[in-house]
């Protein structure tokens, strides 16, 4: 049990994801075990997803929005850089989440 505990912390606290190598690494684990208690905190996720896509939102429905901006990485060479000011080279998302008050 405390295995799962730490590797499930671990998944939800990894930035970029998380290898089985790298866990089984981190909780002396074989990698094959480890790649099990992946693959099965992975099927949970998306199981909860699929239900919450099912199950649509009812009542008072709270919603909030933003926009991201992703700016283009600068060059190197001062040759090369855009001016980032334009709005050409803005690119914005809105991310939007809604979320069911009880």
């Amino acid at each position: 049990m405390k295995t799962y505990l730490l590797s499930i912390f671990l998944f939800i606290n990894s930035v970029k994801g998380l290898s089985s190598l790298q866990l089984s690494r981190d909780l002396n684990i074989s990698p094959k075990y480890s790649f099990v208690i992946l693959h099965k905190i992975k099927t949970a996720l998306f199981n909860q997803y699929e239900d919450l896509n099912k199950n649509k939102l009812n009542g008072i429905v709270q919603m909030d929005g933003a926009y991201i901006n992703y700016l283009p990485k600068k060059e190197n060479k001062k040759k090369d850089r855009k001016d980032r000011r334009e709005l050409k080279h803005l690119n914005q998302e809105c991310i939007i989440t809604m979320r069911e008050v009880n």
